[in-house]
């Protein structure tokens, strides 16, 4: 039955009092645009290139001799959000994670293993791909490298980790669903350089100001094309 109520409040416009409409359950997107999250095709820079196919949370693609360029598409490692108004709470299985200013705050989460680029590789390119499957007017979404570790499966509100305090980058939030690409090739250029990465948190760039929730796809998300990717171009 919560599942009936959860629709006749979503039509209703009460969703948000019941507190499921945007940490349970995705609502459909369009997902126009989006990386495969554990799929797809990297292309292979130089003679002999190949195609290969990666293990879930894994990296696709393949590189040639010669010293050409290598791209590949990695799956989120880990991704999740948390909330203010219950700091204990964990949201590492949700197939949507939540970007909301206030009433109650909530931040995104995303990891990805760089493991796959080789140490002494010389990246030239690196783009998350995250995709909406909901959005909100008038709001902006700022990207900032976080500086420790986490794991999805135990972050809450209260251990979440620090953040450089610039952001990498910042852009007007989604108006509806679809696909959104930042470049952030300096962050992961000098994680392959330092040899650890602890990946990004999203969050609205005037927290506790206004209202308007943006539900970004996960890598639980039903949709593969949904889910978030890092597609990382180097020179081995």
């Amino acid at each position: 039955m919560r599942w009936l109520v959860a629709l006749s409040c979503l039509a209703a416009g009460c969703a948000s009092v019941l507190g499921i409409d945007e940490d349970y359950t995705a609502k459909p997107s369009s997902g126009t645009g989006g990386e495969a999250g554990s799929g797809g095709v990297g292309a292979g820079g130089g003679t002999g290139g190949t195609t290969g196919g990666g293990g879930t949370g894994g990296s696709t693609g393949g590189g040639g001799s010669g010293g050409g360029a290598v791209t590949l598409t990695l799956a989120a490692s880990d991704d999740s959000m948390v909330r203010d108004d219950n700091p204990s709470y964990n949201g590492g299985n949700n197939d949507i994670m939540t970007v909301r200013p206030a009433a109650p705050l909530r931040r995104a989460f995303v990891r990805f293993d760089l493991s796959s680029v080789p140490a002494g590789a010389t990246v030239s390119q690196a783009i998350l791909s995250l995709c909406a499957t909901s959005g909100a007017n008038g709001r902006e979404h700022a990207v900032h490298a976080i500086t420790e570790s986490w794991t999805e499966n135990v972050l809450t509100w209260s251990n979440q980790p620090a953040v450089a305090a610039t952001p990498s980058s910042t852009r007007p939030a989604p108006t509806e669903p679809g696909c959104e690409q930042w470049d952030l090739t300096a962050d992961v250029r000098a994680w392959v350089d330092s040899g650890s990465d602890h990946g990004w948190r999203l969050s609205d760039t005037a927290e506790n100001q206004g209202s308007g929730a943006v539900r970004w796809a996960t890598k639980e998300n039903a949709t593969e094309a949904d889910r978030p990717s890092l597609e990382v171009t180097y020179v081995p």
